[in-house]
């Protein structure tokens, strides 16, 4: 297992810089993963899995920024990474069975595996203004997506929150 990453900045004009990034990385197994036996949420007990392997991925990104002055930066990002053998929690069994007690209740077993492959993308754009060396005004958006694309079950990847944003005003204290 590998990784390396590169990347390239061009500046075009003084005002605009577009950047693209490419890597590739892995992850391996933590000792949750591998030795944990844990309630995640009521009635399902997540429990370890020795089988499970390292998680690889290779990612791009492409940044492109506009400068005007000192009061204006707007940034937008396009960003994707494709996963092999990602490392994600699936129905399981425990001595055969779906279900085991824990903890004196009937739980639904669940365990970490390999999905063959996923994918994650998105957009995310920030505008920042400074109309006055005292305020500094900023908004962001950001939109993920990310799925199982080959293995048993073709599901949302856990933990990815699809759309969000904030707007917010800052005072700039002398």
């Amino acid at each position: 297992t590998y990784s390396m990453a590169w990347g390239l900045n061009y500046l075009p004009a003084r005002t605009w810089k577009l950047a693209l990034n490419a890597a590739t990385a892995y992850r391996v197994p933590n000792i949750d993963n591998a030795s944990k036996v844990f309630e995640s949420k009521l009635n399902t007990v997540t429990i370890p899995n020795k089988n499970l392997k390292p998680e690889k991925t290779v990612s791009a990104d492409l940044n492109i920024t506009k400068h005007a002055g000192e009061k204006f930066i707007w940034e937008n990002v396009i960003y994707g990474t494709y996963f092999f053998d990602a490392i994600t929690t699936s129905r399981g069994s425990f001595m055969g069975n779906s279900q085991m007690e824990y903890k004196g209740t009937l739980c639904d077993v669940y365990t970490q595996t390999n999905a063959k492959a996923a994918v994650l993308w998105g957009v995310s754009s920030n505008l920042t203004a400074k109309p006055s060396k005292q305020t500094e005004l900023n908004a962001s958006f950001n939109y993920t997506y990310g799925k199982i694309v080959k293995g048993e079950v073709k599901q949302p990847l856990d933990h990815i929150p699809p759309i969000y944003g904030k707007v917010g005003i800052a005072y700039l204290p002398r």
